[in-house]
């Protein structure tokens, strides 16, 4: 193997040599420069598509967005981090309603009979009047807020305070007027008699008391539940009491309505409820909502029905007399009238056959795709309704006995019935004689309006909807009309 070199010799050190060494070693080092920051690599040049796909669908935080199953297994789990304080602060900004628009004259002369301007100030109540909803909402939440502090003014308070819960009555927007009814509790936290005498307090909410009864018929669920609520927490203000409202809720149906079965469960119903509630203070309404409950029971309708028999039941209760039902129901038809007698002697439920198959979607008043069930111009015969078999259908009578599939059923009213037909406006169907009343309250028209007038502008107009005739009141006269007789029927069967 080869030796290892030598070591080179090293010099022999000298005074000098070790003095200088010395020097160097005890001197400071000399700083030494930082080195220049190493150039950033050019970012890479992206098409338009790429890069707004790398903020989006692509990227997420600069890792490649899983596009399968196998890649989002695989993908990388990162420690979560909070957005930056500036994008918090942005997005609350975001979700902020947008300013108001200055108040118009009409609505700021409006605003200063009403003392709503004096009580709530130009800022707050040009929100009111705001032609955003999401403003008008806010300024009603605003409103309930600000309430308790304006306790001092008393009457004055209460007559603004119903002004802007009547602003929230006509709103079409459900939320504002489910805002509106934040003000109403706001309201009713101080007793009423620290504001205003009992007299004037009824004064002053009767127009929204009527108001709020006539959303009882709004065909959203939301909205009738909020009224529902509205009314019965008056009721339980010692000021107000359920007389006012009962008597409301007892009063005759507008001829408008009558074909309506939401209308009349919208009355029925809360009745029940207060009724069941607060009967001791209701005996002198017994007459009157025996009427009601009267003509009730003539509807083609299994859940209105039901509903009025329900009501009879609580009235029952308070009068125990089977003798005052007899005189008030004495020209019912005996079909209706005996078996509800007997059951009110009896104490127990009416007979089932009350129901019928006009509700044998559940009891819900409607059929599974919407059709109105209701209606004296589209009651069914004593025989008639007797006879209705289940596969039968129960506005034009035909049968087929697929109809026994529910399923097969809701096809025929969809397509084929020509007693119902489907609204141009918003798909929904209803009944022939009930179309200008849905174009009226409850269609949203989201399409440019499609009938003819007077559709959808009077309420008073019962006219066949497709050739304008006149139609008639008896039920078979009226199948003739809109199976047969009416040529302008899609549906006809000729």
């Amino acid at each position: 193997p080869p030796q290892p070199a030598a070591p080179a010799p090293q010099a022999k050190a000298t005074p000098e040599g070790r003095a200088r060494e010395a020097v160097r070693q005890a001197a400071p080092p000399a700083p030494v420069a930082p080195a220049p920051p190493a150039p950033e690599a050019p970012a890479p040049v992206l098409s338009e598509k790429a890069a707004a796909g790398r903020g989006t669908t692509g990227f997420l935080g600069g890792v490649r967005r899983a596009t399968n199953q196998r890649e989002h297994d695989e993908r990388p789990i990162g420690a979560a981090r909070p957005p930056p304080p500036e994008a918090t602060s942005s997005a609350e900004a975001s979700d902020a309603p947008p300013p108001a628009e200055p108040l118009s004259a009409a609505d700021r002369k409006e605003a200063l009979s009403n003392g709503l301007l004096d009580l709530f100030g130009e800022e707050l109540v040009a929100g009111l009047y705001s032609r955003t909803w999401s403003v008008r909402q806010a300024a009603m939440t605003r409103v309930a807020a600000a309430v308790p502090s304006k306790a001092g003014q008393k009457r004055a308070l209460v007559a603004a305070a119903v002004r802007v819960m009547l602003l929230g009555a006509a709103d079409k927007m459900v939320n504002v007027f489910l805002a509106s009814l934040e003000v109403e509790a706001a309201l009713l936290a101080t007793p009423l008699s620290a504001l205003c005498s009992a007299a004037d307090a009824e004064r002053e909410l009767r127009p929204l008391l009527e108001r709020w009864r006539d959303k009882l018929a709004d065909s959203n669920a939301r909205v009738r539940e909020g009224a529902e609520g509205g009314l019965m927490a008056l009721c339980s203000a010692a000021e107000i009491g359920p007389a006012p409202v009962g008597a409301l809720l007892a009063a005759p149906l507008p001829p408008s309505k009558r074909n309506s079965s939401q209308a009349w469960v919208g009355r029925l119903s809360p009745l029940k409820r207060l009724l069941r509630e607060h009967g001791g203070a209701l005996s002198h309404l017994v007459t009157p909502s025996l009427k009601l409950v009267k003509e009730a029971l003539g509807s083609a309708s299994g859940q209105v029905r039901a509903e009025a028999t329900e009501v009879a039941h609580e009235l029952y209760a308070l009068v125990a007399d089977v003798g005052v039902f007899s005189r008030h129901l004495a020209d019912l038809k005996p079909a209706l009238r005996d078996p509800l007698l007997e059951a009110l002697e009896r104490g127990r439920p009416a007979a089932q056959s009350f129901n019928g198959r006009a509700s044998a979607n559940g009891g819900t008043g409607r059929n599974s795709l919407g059709a109105s069930v209701g209606g004296p111009n589209q009651a069914l015969d004593e025989e008639d309704e007797a006879a209705i078999e289940p596969d039968q259908c129960q506005f034009c009578l035909r049968r087929d006995p697929a109809w026994e599939s529910e399923e097969a059923l809701d096809l025929h009213f969809w397509k084929e019935c020509p007693m119902l037909s489907s609204c141009d406006q918003c798909a929904q169907v209803v009944e022939c004689v009930s179309l200008n009343e849905h174009l009226i309250t409850e269609c949203d028209c989201s399409k440019p309006f499609r009938y003819p007038p007077p559709l959808g502008q009077h309420v008073e107009y019962y006219g066949c909807p497709f050739c304008g005739q006149d139609l008639p009141q008896d039920a078979d006269e009226l199948r003739q009309h809109l199976m047969h007789d009416c040529a302008a029927n899609p549906r006809r069967a000729g």
